[in-house]
């Protein structure tokens, strides 16, 4: 079983060594900070433990965040190729609408007028 070695760790910003009492850590795939380090990579905001927010979307970013900076996932794509969507964009559209769902003549409270 690999266990990390927490007396001889590196931040993840300055790479300098990394002391129990200045730590901030372990965060995502065992990164550590200095606490004076521990800041938005975007901003530069000091962050908490409480505050700090990482890329749920990119294994590989392993930064640090505030609120406003947190990456956001992007629009997504369509694959008009889905069998799925596919058959959802083919269905023929329809000229007669339904009188039942389009309230036709009713009254909000279903009271039809004399």
């Amino acid at each position: 079983m690999y266990r990390p070695n927490f007396y001889e760790s590196t931040c993840l910003r300055c790479a300098q060594t990394v002391y129990q009492v200045d730590r901030v850590g372990p965060l995502k795939d065992f990164t550590f900070f200095h606490a004076g380090c521990f800041k938005c990579a975007i901003c530069g905001t000091k962050l908490t433990l409480k505050t700090y927010y990482n890329n749920q979307h990119t294994i590989n970013d392993k930064e640090v965040y505030c609120s406003s900076h947190v990456p956001k996932p992007g629009p997504g794509t369509l694959d008009g190729s889905s069998v799925g969507i596919r058959s959802a964009l083919n269905v023929p559209r329809s000229g007669y609408v339904n009188e039942q769902i389009r309230a036709g003549g009713a009254s909000p409270r279903g009271v039809y007028p004399p």
